[in-house]
């Protein structure tokens, strides 16, 4: 979403957040009514709150009315989706931006190089996450290791091994996090997820 897509979500949470805000704050005295009505028309908006009721539904006014309160929770909740601090999921990674000879990799094909690159390396299944934020691309290798075997060696051998196998496609890991989930018998092997 771009920098106006966001800037007009934001007002228009704001204006639908603020609205009933400040209608409370009038009912129940925090803000003068004599100071409101020289701005808009208060006490139409009050008449209009206290006829809704759960038997005047049926009219156009009160379905107006509740598609409003539908539309404020919506805003509401796109406005906190906005406001509030989220990991960033990673876009396509550009290896080319040449005109004409442009080369980008899905996080679809950075997450299956990397389970390849796990198993390899010895993982019997691998559960790859992707983030990245703050110009860092960060890999979450989460493996099941044959049993018997060392956990620290194949866990280094693992991230090595992603690395080399990004680097190789020219795609940055800044980090790369392996945890060893649980440890599996050889014939208990299942498929990359």
């Amino acid at each position: 979403m771009n920098f106006f897509n966001r800037l007009v979500l934001i007002i228009f949470a704001l204006i639908i957040i603020i609205i009933p805000v400040l209608l409370l704050l009038i009912g129940y005295g925090v803000i003068p009514q004599s100071q409101i009505s020289s701005y808009f028309d208060y006490q139409a908006a009050v008449n209009a709150l206290g006829k809704l009721s759960i038997s005047s539904i049926q009219s156009a006014k009160s379905a107006y009315g509740v598609g409003g309160i539908v539309a404020a929770v919506i805003f509401f909740v796109l406005f906190l989706a906005e406001i509030l601090p989220r990991i960033k999921r990673p876009d396509d990674v550009i290896i080319e931006d040449t005109p004409g000879k442009e080369v980008r990799i899905q996080p679809r094909a950075l997450r299956a190089l990397a389970e390849g690159a796990a198993l390899e390396a010895g993982a019997l299944s691998a559960n790859i996450t992707l983030r990245s934020g703050d110009e860092v691309n960060r890999v979450r290798c989460v493996i099941e290791a044959p049993s018997g075997t060392n956990l620290s060696n194949l866990a280094q051998k693992v991230k090595e091994k992603i690395r080399q196998e990004y680097q190789k496609q020219r795609v940055r890991a800044d980090e790369v996090e392996v945890i060893v989930k649980r440890t599996l018998e050889p014939s208990e092997k299942r498929s990359v997820r």
